[in-house]
């Protein structure tokens, strides 16, 4: 289920929204003042086994072989495979590129459906050297991801939900054309966090009243619009923006 933090100022806590130790992290990895394009939330609904996710990396679109997008998920639930932690291939990101993946073609999909995840026979030939992981988290830790490593979505067997926060961040010179939507009210938090030792820039769009996080569109648009850093990525077909205008009416085939 997806489902963001509240979007009450109250609640929006900067150990979450703008952690300094993930900041400083990120501020080393992207450039100075990297970019908020996305805050949602996973949560693994309990009471199920057996389901799973293919194998798939958050880009569906030709990306560079240098981080340009990193998660950061913020734990709310102690998180093991006993309730669903999201299987992780370690280190995948380092070589994979968006040949890598199904939807990497110069001819359409197939009408009203898109095949998303990675090419079967490549998550099989890492299998052989480095299998997955479902890590064992504790509650209120944070996990930094690179968007481009292959990992899956895992059922939860156990009777409770296992939440976990996402926000996805983009260096400055990205020009990621994503915004998130924020009460106004929340304002001078963002303009702090923008401040702070080591900063994070929500790239937002403030409305004046107030906001339901359980309304809110899920739009992950993690694209680029700096056409130098276009002009440099491999010759790949391009790929697909995956948000809700694009493929409201589109079967993302994922399983």
């Amino acid at each position: 289920m997806t489902q963001g933090p509240s979007l009450d100022p109250e609640l929006m806590f900067a150990d979450v929204w703008a952690n300094g130790p993930a900041a400083a992290v990120l501020n080393s990895m992207l450039g100075p003042k990297p970019c908020v394009n996305y805050a949602n939330g996973n949560t693994a609904v309990g009471g199920f086994t057996g389901g799973r996710q293919r194998v798939h990396a958050d880009i569906t679109f030709n990306h560079s072989m240098f981080p340009t997008a990193i998660v950061t998920n913020y734990y709310l639930i102690d998180t093991s495979p006993a309730n669903g932690s999201t299987e992780l291939w370690i280190g995948s990101h380092r070589d994979t590129t968006f040949a890598d993946q199904r939807n990497c073609r110069d001819t359409p999909s197939p009408p009203g459906e898109v095949e998303f995840g990675i090419r079967k026979e490549l998550v099989e030939a890492r299998r052989a050297f480095a299998p997955p992981i479902q890590p064992t988290v504790k509650r209120g830790s944070v996990v930094l991801r690179d968007l481009r490593l292959w990992h899956a979505g895992r059922s939860n067997p156990s009777p409770d939900p296992r939440i976990m926060l996402a926000f996805v961040h983009t260096p400055a010179w990205y020009n990621c054309p994503a915004r998130i939507e924020l009460p106004e009210a929340a304002r001078p938090l963002v303009e702090q966090w923008a401040r702070q030792e080591h900063p994070v820039q929500y790239m937002a769009e403030f409305i004046s009243s107030t906001l339901d996080q359980k309304t809110i569109k899920f739009n992950p648009d993690f694209s680029s619009t700096n056409k130098g850093y276009l002009s440099l990525l491999p010759d790949l077909p391009a790929g697909f923006i995956y948000n809700t205008d694009t493929v409201s009416n589109i079967k993302i085939n994922y399983r």
